[in-house]
């Protein structure tokens, strides 16, 4: 849903357009029509849609009806309510529901009035003619998206032996051989070449333009090396069996995967966060008040928000 705000005589007033996905749409000034008394020279569209919560992209309107929209990553400001400041899992509790919208973006071109003056509140609303897909800072680290037997403890917490014992990521079901993915513009951070350990080959990527670092675990093979620039969406190396993966065979083989906010950590959950904060494909409990995790299954929510209940492979 898209909400255009516009203020009068110190009022607010908001006019609802219609919903979209992925989607954000962006105003222009055309025949005088957005009066400057009301919107001085920016236009300010509040963004929301499933699972996120708003965001205020501040839009400078066009001069001229040919000029194209060129944004910038100044020119786009996130807000965060601020009664998220108050939470004490600030960060998980409100990333793994939101979407950064500091993408680059430009030339965006024609795009035409979404919204028009009235005499009584100031504005109205009018359908857009065009609009801008958003894309994501983000993307998976493989292409097929499973949690290890659909299970619950396979995911971020104190989820295994009752609540009482720490995971330190999620289990991504891979076979051995499986290509493994950038999840966002990064650099090679650190690398372990070692099949020892508990983890095994391991890979860390810095993300750009966050504070957070991508962790890959029991791998295979690595075709990237320290101080390499990698894109999202790049191939970094494949799964395997390494550290105490080693016996694991069939719907147990997988790719351990953390986000983190330190490069090299101990044991332990301090310096990690969910990994649903930097993938597009997010999976959740089936009941997170449960305390034996090991018995349930997943939720697995797309890209779309299409959201898929995915119940244990025994």
């Amino acid at each position: 849903m898209i909400k255009v705000k516009g203020c009068l005589a110190g009022y607010t007033k908001y006019s609802i357009l219609r919903p979209v996905s992925m989607e954000a749409y962006w105003a222009d000034q055309e025949n005088g029509k957005f009066d400057s008394l009301y919107w001085g020279t920016k236009v300010r569209l509040y963004i929301s849609r499933k699972f996120l919560y708003d965001a205020m992209v501040k839009i400078y309107l066009k001069s001229v009806p040919d000029e194209k929209i060129i944004i910038n990553e100044d020119s786009i400001v996130n807000l965060i309510p601020s009664f998220f400041q108050s939470e004490v899992n600030y960060y998980e509790f409100y990333l793994e529901k939101y979407e950064h919208y500091n993408t680059l973006i430009k030339n965006m071109g024609n795009v035409r009035l979404c919204c028009e003056v009235s005499s009584t509140l100031g504005f109205y609303f009018n359908d857009c003619i065009a609009s801008i897909k958003i894309e994501s800072q983000f993307c998976d680290p493989l292409v097929e998206m499973q949690i290890r037997r659909n299970r619950a403890s396979n995911l971020f917490g104190k989820v295994r032996n009752n609540s009482t014992k720490n995971h330190q990521g999620f289990d991504y079901y891979a076979n051995q051989g499986t290509n493994i993915i950038a999840v966002a513009n990064s650099i090679v951070d650190r690398i372990v070449d070692s099949e020892k350990g508990d983890y095994g080959k391991q890979l860390v990527l810095k993300l750009d333009r966050c504070n957070y670092y991508a962790f890959y675990a029991h791998l295979s093979e690595i075709t990237v090396k320290v101080g390499d620039i990698v894109h999202k969406g790049d191939i970094i190396g494949k799964t395997g069996i390494t550290g105490n993966a080693k016996s694991m065979k069939g719907a147990d083989q997988h790719l351990h995967f953390e986000c983190r906010t330190s490069s090299n950590l101990g044991i332990g959950l301090i310096g990690r966060i969910s990994p649903n904060n930097v993938v597009l494909t997010k999976f959740y409990s089936q009941d997170e008040s449960k305390p034996n995790q090991s018995n349930l299954g997943v939720k697995k929510i797309d890209n779309n928000g299409n959201v898929t209940l995915m119940n244990i492979q025994w």
